[in-house]
């Protein structure tokens, strides 16, 4: 099941995203976009949902929080498709260069590791 609610605080706005294999998400991340800057890029499984928040808001900058895949898992999409530069702490791009395996579980119930 896919969940893609939106709220608006000012000239804010946050996306809320969730997924799961099985009925409701088991949590939900938030992306927030304000001008063409968005924080936090939603999980590899919301990419579809995450791509046309970039593109509607013309996203040319990204800020990630951290590099856990629930706030980075687009990021590279959003940088390849918006030209975006990506922005985070020095441990987020380690993390982020290197590569990622989830496990199957955690996968597929939107945990991370």
């Amino acid at each position: 099941m896919r969940l893609f609610k939106t709220h608006t605080f000012d000239q804010i706005q946050a996306y809320e995203l969730g997924w799961s294999l099985l009925g409701s998400p088991f949590m939900t991340v938030y992306c927030y976009v304000f001008g063409d800057v968005m924080m936090d890029t939603a999980q590899s499984h919301m990419q579809k949902e995450a791509l046309r928040i970039a593109s509607e808001h013309k996203v040319r900058h990204i800020y990630l929080t951290h590099y856990h895949e629930d706030h980075s898992g687009n990021a590279n999409a959003i940088k390849q498709t918006q030209n975006a530069d990506v922005y985070g702490h020095k441990i987020t791009i380690e993390k982020m260069t290197a590569p990622l395996n989830i496990l199957t579980f955690p996968k597929h119930i939107n945990f991370v590791r």
